[in-house]
């Protein structure tokens, strides 16, 4: 039935592949099939004692990674890795993928990205930048309409996504932020609706690496954000800041 959430709950993320946190399934268990039902009953027992505590304004998420630079050539190669660990259905409200663009970024991709540097042009420049980042953003939300199909009662998104600029470079000086304004944003509205990911979360850490549409050296960080935000429709709104409790 309808529940009136407040928040999406998404613990124990990124949980396959690899071992960089303790959840992960190489950390649990050198047993595949083990490790898979340790993760398993860790998600239902945290969703179970927080229910028994009273907490119910929240939709729980299931959001694995991805391998590097190896994306799925078939939905029946990504399910096989989507569901390794995977919660009972009922107990998951929205499926979650975390889809940073330079992991999807191939060899190719990255050749001719380098190749578009020497492009003099700067309009036609920054048009073979698009057409090439439109790529691994074409990857990630193959995989969003792959879980639609198979879930259709259920919430899909990325739940972390973005361009890493620090790895990849940006364009003439300023990140590309445009790309998810322009390219990113007019690639999921071409979709049909029952494809397309319900929401998506750009990524943002403030130690060094950003994932999102803008990097500190941006001057146009404000600006690129709220045009971000109205764009895919969501309500910007101000938010005061919290009280002091003394």
């Amino acid at each position: 039935g309808a529940r009136n959430a407040s928040a999406i709950f998404r613990p124990y993320h990124e949980q396959s592949p690899g071992n960089w946190i303790r959840w992960c399934l190489d950390n649990l268990s050198d047993n595949a099939t083990e490790a898979e039902y340790l993760y398993r009953k860790l998600f239902h027992k945290t969703r179970e004692y927080l229910e028994s505590q009273g907490v119910d304004n929240l939709l729980y998420c299931y959001s694995p990674d991805l391998p590097y630079q190896k994306p799925f050539a078939t939905k029946a190669a990504f399910l096989e890795h989507y569901h390794r660990g995977m919660p009972d259905i009922e107990k998951v409200d929205v499926l979650g993928m975390e889809a940073y663009l330079w992991k999807l970024f191939m060899p190719e991709d990255q050749e001719a990205f380098a190749n578009a540097s020497t492009i003099i042009d700067g309009h036609a420049q920054q048009d073979e930048y698009y057409r090439i980042l439109a790529r691994p953003w074409k990857r990630a939300l193959q995989m969003c309409t792959w879980l639609r199909e198979e879930y259709p009662n259920k919430i899909v998104g990325l739940t972390e996504t973005g361009w890493n600029y620090k790895k990849w470079g940006d364009f003439q000086g300023e990140p590309i932020e445009a790309f998810w304004q322009q390219v990113g944003a007019q690639m999921v509205h071409s979709l049909p609706e029952n494809e397309r990911p319900h929401f998506l979360c750009l990524w943002r850490n403030d130690i060094g690496d950003r994932y999102g549409p803008w990097d500190n050296g941006s001057s146009r960080f404000a600006q690129e954000a709220i045009a971000i935000a109205q764009d895919w429709g969501t309500q910007v709104v101000d938010i005061s800041p919290p009280s002091v409790i003394t």
